[in-house]
């Protein structure tokens, strides 16, 4: 599950713990009913956005629990200097494991 949501750590943080100057909203903690029904209404095209409605395309409802339970399950502690650090890295292992799939790599 944790692989799965490294997918949301370039938007959304590590953990779903984006920081305070973020635009994007902290995931962690956020009730799982929330976040499966925000995904869904992303899927389905009643919730506008720019980018989430087709990263939401790609994900099962099976998938969106997993991830709604994840998210919920997370502490939404503050993030810091180190945690934002963090998030960068898992950005970029998130790009390379996409493209690595995309290639038909394990």
């Amino acid at each position: 599950m944790r692989a799965l949501a490294a997918t949301c750590a370039a938007c959304h943080g590590t953990d779903g713990r984006s920081t305070a100057d973020d635009a994007l909203p902290r995931l962690a903690g956020r009730p799982a009913e929330e976040l499966a029904q925000t995904m869904r209404a992303f899927k389905s095209g009643a919730r506008p956005g720019t980018v989430m409605p087709q990263l939401a395309k790609g994900y099962d409802d099976a998938q969106i629990d997993l991830l709604a339970c994840y998210f919920a399950a997370q502490s939404a502690a503050p993030a810091t200097k180190a945690t934002k650090a963090a998030n960068a890295m898992n950005a970029a292992d998130a790009a390379n494991a996409a493209h690595a799939a995309k290639r038909g790599q394990p």
